[in-house]
């Protein structure tokens, strides 16, 4: 119960989000929004639902313990988890090339100031994140 627990709530929160968007809200634009993402939420956690209770499954016992063994290697293997870093590193590097180029194309196309605004913004956030938490791991590892 302990791990249905989380995705139980999801769906109950997905179910408020559906009536909220059906019933209390009455434009069109925002209840169809609400709608979407109670429905997404919901569907996502039935799923997951269905996982958990197919592993727990008796004759699924072993296909349970192959995967969190195969879980555990991939968590502690050294390999595994320079290939990790190595991919997020290289991701950050391209976002940032990324959120230039959105933010100068956004530009030749006349876009309003504040949408290019974000684009640089999240540009900014994410280069301040980036040093600070470099320095932070340079400290505590």
């Amino acid at each position: 119960m302990k791990k249905k627990l989380p995705f139980i709530i999801e769906i109950i929160i997905g179910i408020i989000f559906i009536c909220f968007g059906y019933f209390v809200i009455d434009t069109d634009y925002y209840s169809t929004l609400f709608y979407a993402i109670g429905l997404g939420l919901a569907f996502a956690s039935c799923i997951q639902l269905f996982k958990i209770c197919y592993y727990e499954m008796p004759k699924n016992k072993e296909k349970l313990e192959s995967i969190n063994r195969e879980n555990h290697i991939n968590s502690v293997d050294e390999r595994k988890i320079f290939l990790r870093m190595k991919a997020g590193s290289l991701v950050y590097q391209l976002m940032i090339f990324v959120y230039l180029f959105v933010a100068f194309v956004l530009a030749l196309l006349h876009v309003e100031a504040w949408i290019m605004g974000v684009i640089f913004g999240l540009f900014l956030l994410q280069t301040f994140l980036g040093i600070v938490l470099y320095k932070h791991f340079e400290k505590h590892f």
